[in-house]
C-alpha cells in the first residue's frame, strides 16, 4: 500500500508535465542532438511548486541521448533533446512528452516544468 501512495504521485507528475513547445513560446526552432556536456547523474537538491517534497532526491540520468528519471522506486526511461532553450523528455516508461526550460546557473541545471509551477535545481552527482 505505501509503494502505491508513493506510485500515484509520481505517475501524476511524469503525465502533468507534458505540453507543447510551440505553445507559450519556449523552444521553437530546429531540434539538437542532446549534449554530451549534460551525461552524467543530476540529483535534484531543490524543488519548487507542486508536490516539491516528492521531487527532491529524483536522479536524471543522462547518457548521451538516453535519460532516466530515477526516484521512489520508480525509473522512467526514455530519450531527450534540445529545441531551443527547451529540453524535450520522450518517455518510454510512461508514453508522452515532458517539457522543461532548461538553464544553466554555474555548475548548477535549472529546470522549469513548462505550463506548470515546478522548479527543479539539480546539482552533479
Amino acid at each position: 500500500m505505501k509503494k502505491l501512495i508513493l506510485l500515484i504521485p509520481a505517475v501524476l507528475l511524469f503525465m502533468a508535465c507534458g505540453g507543447n513547445a510551440e505553445q507559450g513560446k519556449p523552444g521553437g526552432g530546429e531540434e539538437k542532438i542532446a549534449s554530451n556536456a549534460t551525461d552524467g547523474t543530476w540529483v535534484i537538491n531543490k524543488a519548487e511548486g507542486m508536490m516539491a517534497d516528492v521531487n527532491k532526491g529524483t536522479e536524471y540520468i543522462f547518457d548521451g541521448e538516453n535519460l532516466t528519471l530515477s526516484g521512489g522506486g520508480i525509473k522512467n526511461k526514455g530519450t531527450w533533446s534540445m529545441k531551443g532553450d527547451t529540453l524535450v523528455f520522450a518517455m518510454k516508461t510512461f508514453e508522452g512528452e515532458m517539457l522543461y526550460l532548461k538553464e544553466m546557473k554555474g555548475d548548477q541545471m535549472v529546470l522549469k516544468v513548462v505550463n506548470s509551477d515546478q522548479v527543479f535545481y539539480l546539482d552533479r552527482k
